[in-house]
């Protein structure tokens, strides 16, 4: 096995510490309610209803 066929079962375990957490933020003065950030939120971590600010 030549290296670039190597998987090191490290690589990823690794790379995950070296990655700094990111965390979003709405800015709810400019919140409108238009649920954009509803739809583009991959874990559901924000609630809101239609053209009222999301939190």
């Amino acid at each position: 096995m030549n290296k670039s066929n190597h998987f090191n079962p490290d690589y990823f375990e690794n790379m995950r510490h070296q990655i700094p957490p990111v965390r979003a933020v709405i800015r709810e003065s400019e919140c409108i309610g238009c649920m954009k950030c509803i739809h583009a939120c991959p874990i559901d971590a924000i609630i809101g209803a239609p053209k009222l600010m999301h939190t």
